[in-house]
């Protein structure tokens, strides 16, 4: 869990966002995993998904912050590898969907929901220039994943 974070952070810091609108400050930041399916095994293979997410959430969005701004919600509706979402012991998965519900504390309008969907192709592999195969280690990749997912909802948020 320790290295997952170190990459986490480091991660976060480089792909942080550059353009901040004023308007479109963050109070408070909430993530939750609740997948749709009743079979679907992601809470037993992945616990700490949840408070993965929300530490790479936290980063990706610390410079939006504010005491005064909108509230956004993640829910985290399907972890699915090639389109099933009960994941094998290997621990693997290539779809990360899910809501971000961004609502406006001064609008009694209610929230402004949009999907984020990312996807990885599975079978995939890098070749070198020397002809040698790189294989994504399973924390690399399951970092990609959340601060994939991080990043498009930062850019909804920041687009609202």
């Amino acid at each position: 869990m320790k290295r997952f974070m170190t990459l986490v952070t480091a991660t976060a810091i480089g792909f942080g966002s550059t353009a901040i609108a004023q308007d479109n400050m963050v109070k408070t930041l909430r993530v939750s995993v609740s997948p749709d399916a009743e079979d679907a095994n992601v809470e037993v293979i992945w616990p700490d998904l949840e408070s993965d997410l929300q530490a790479v959430m936290d980063a990706k969005f610390a410079s939006l912050r504010a005491d005064q701004g909108v509230d956004v919600n993640v829910k985290i509706i399907e972890v699915s590898v090639d389109g099933s979402q009960i994941l094998t012991e290997n621990e693997e998965f290539n779809h990360l969907e899910g809501w971000v519900f961004v609502r406006d504390a001064a609008d009694a309008g209610g929230t402004n929901p949009t999907k984020v969907v990312i996807d990885a192709k599975t079978g995939a592999v890098y070749k070198d220039p020397e002809g040698m195969v790189v294989i994504p280690d399973a924390e690399l990749f399951y970092a990609a994943m959340l601060n994939g997912f991080a990043d498009k909802a930062l850019d909804v948020v920041e687009n609202q």
